[in-house]
């Protein structure tokens, strides 16, 4: 794989990214078992089904009170995966120039990339526990996920691409 080859699997990752992070992740459609009939009547907008993306279940949780969560959510999911890729183009690009740029950055891209689908575990870990609550409530995936999911794959390809072919191998 050429450095071209690289630069545009990065580029793909990214644009998969923002969108990953803009779209729909999640439909959560609640509902109350045999007292849902009930709550329709009485109180409808309690069963109104609700779509995060990432980036809204960042911003929900935070003015929900749990900034914590949001915080390391908002590192993890955006924050990360950006810088990651940045790094991956800037090493590519000095690497084009014939400047060494390997540095903390790449190397720390590289070693912390392996977690890049810890974030896609969560999601998935949420939607299980989502599905265990009593009443039948359920969650529909929607597209936000797949694009993110995607993303983290295409980084990871090239993550894995500049670590074994070295510099001189994407420079060519």
């Amino acid at each position: 794989m050429k450095a071209g080859d690289v630069r545009n699997l990065t580029w793909a990752s990214m644009g998969l990214l923002v969108t990953g992070l803009l779209l729909p992740c999640m439909t959560i459609h609640p509902a109350l078992g045999e007292l849902t009939g009930w709550v329709e009547i009485f109180a409808p907008s309690a069963l109104a089904s609700t779509q995060y993306s990432i980036l809204g279940g960042v911003v929900a949780m935070f003015e929900g009170g749990s900034p914590g969560i949001a915080i390391i959510l908002f590192l993890f999911s955006v924050l990360f995966p950006l810088w990651k890729l940045f790094t991956y183009l800037r090493f590519l690009r000095a690497a084009r120039a014939g400047r060494a740029a390997a540095g903390r950055s790449l190397g720390l891209a590289i070693k912390l990339g392996k977690y890049s689908m810890l974030d896609v575990f969560v999601i998935a870990v949420l939607v299980v526990g989502v599905k265990g609550l009593p009443g039948g409530s359920r969650v529909e995936l929607n597209a936000g996920i797949y694009f993110f999911a995607g993303s983290v794959l295409l980084s990871m390809i090239a993550g894995q691409f500049i670590k074994s072919a070295g510099a001189k191998a994407v420079a060519k």
